[in-house]
């Protein structure tokens, strides 16, 4: 047994992302994952959403498609996320922003 008294993996707290604007040029698939607290296969995926073709988590992403995932995965982690809430409510006019009209639940009959 060992006397290290270190929790095996992570301590569950919140996950801090470095400032995009500190990324480096070219960024491996993998290391971004780990970077944003996310799974390689959660990166991929959303890559292919993206339209972005990478064959593996060994492939690298420039600077910019890292920051449209970050972006897309995180959605609260910063200005960025804020433009993207933005859109989605642009995409749906019309549609009331907030809580679901309380309006369209059925009244229970009286006994």
């Amino acid at each position: 047994m060992s006397k290290n008294n270190v929790p095996a993996g992570g301590t569950g707290g919140p996950i801090t992302v470095p400032a995009l604007a500190d990324l480096p040029e070219k960024l491996r698939v993998h290391a971004l994952a780990k970077l944003i607290g996310r799974t390689s296969r959660e990166v991929l995926a959303t890559l292919s959403d993206l339209g972005v073709e990478v064959r593996s988590a060994q492939s690298s992403v420039t600077r910019p498609v890292a920051e449209r995932v970050v972006s897309t995965l995180l959605p609260d982690s910063g200005a960025e996320g804020e433009t993207a809430i933005a859109d989605e409510a642009v995409d749906a006019p019309g549609e009331p922003l907030g809580e679901p009209a309380a309006a369209e639940a059925p009244e229970a009959p009286e006994a």
